[in-house]
């Protein structure tokens, strides 16, 4: 179904139930090698893997991929969890070039609904984008997944420059102290992919220019000049450019966000 650095999601049937089910599958083996070659105290994967389960553990909410249970070899660990076999948002993004601003409100007002919960109950998952937002069978219904860089707030304060380059916060990459926010401005990031079928924040290069990437977002430097955004409403402008304050003290919630006109105007046609 999917793979990661050193994962592979794989099908399966519960046999209880009947019903499919997806087993992330992690090669623990691969994963201590990645920890070996990295700077700074080796940390052990079991540990950083059971930290993500736990997190899961906390989260049952409508638009969060459901953790139903989990086991391990000496050489394996695997995750069972809800499977959603739409696939990723990014790949049905790549298939269509753009979508409409509805379908992109919906979208976002689910997002923003699971970071609403998660953030109420303390937890930033800071690594939000369009690879981690799952869709049900009929690309409906969209699901946030993958916590392997979520922090509880309630029992550690986030310090560390984490994340994925086109979606990261400023405030991560100027090494300050950071919260809740970052989630915010990967929504702002995401909302302006949907429409226009490209990051904010990019390099024109074909290669990544990571440092003329990160120069971007410290500056927020972004426009709406494509022709994508010539048809585009003034609130769905609006809601990005909130999305993607600098300041983390004067970017809004997750539940004012809800409330945006771009938001609610859709939601009552959705």
């Amino acid at each position: 179904m999917g793979h990661g650095g050193f994962s592979i999601v794989r099908k399966a049937v519960d046999k209880e139930k009947g019903s499919l089910v997806a087993i992330k599958v992690i090669d623990l083996v691969a994963a201590r090698e990645r920890e070996a070659d990295e700077e700074g105290p080796v940390v052990d994967p079991v540990s950083e893997i059971e930290d993500e389960i736990g997190m899961m553990k906390l989260l049952n909410h409508p638009n969060i991929v459901q953790y139903y249970d989990s086991f391990c070899t000496p050489l394996k660990y695997y995750i069972v969890l809800e499977m959603l076999p739409g696939g990723e948002l990014l790949e049905l993004l790549n298939e269509q070039g753009t979508f409409s601003s509805a379908l992109s409100s919906n979208y976002m007002r689910q997002v923003l609904q699971a970071i609403q919960y998660m953030h109420n109950v303390g937890i930033v998952h800071r690594d939000l984008k369009l690879e981690n937002l799952l869709l049900d069978e009929t690309k409906s219904i969209v699901k946030v997944s993958d916590f392997g860089l979520s922090i509880n707030m309630n029992v550690e304060t986030p310090s560390k420059c984490v994340g994925s380059i086109f979606y990261v916060a400023p405030e991560v990459l100027i090494d300050e102290s950071y919260g809740s926010g970052v989630d915010i401005w990967s929504v702002g990031v995401m909302a302006f992919m949907l429409i226009s079928g490209s990051p904010p924040f990019d390099a024109p290069d074909e290669e990544e220019n990571n440092m003329e990437i990160f120069e971007k977002i410290c500056k927020v430097e972004y426009s709406f000049e494509a022709p994508e955004w010539e048809n585009t409403e003034e609130q769905t402008k609006q809601f990005i450019q909130l999305a993607l304050t600098k300041e983390p003290s004067e970017r809004p919630t997750a539940s004012a966000l809800l409330q945006h006109p771009w938001i609610l105007s859709h939601a009552q046609n959705s």
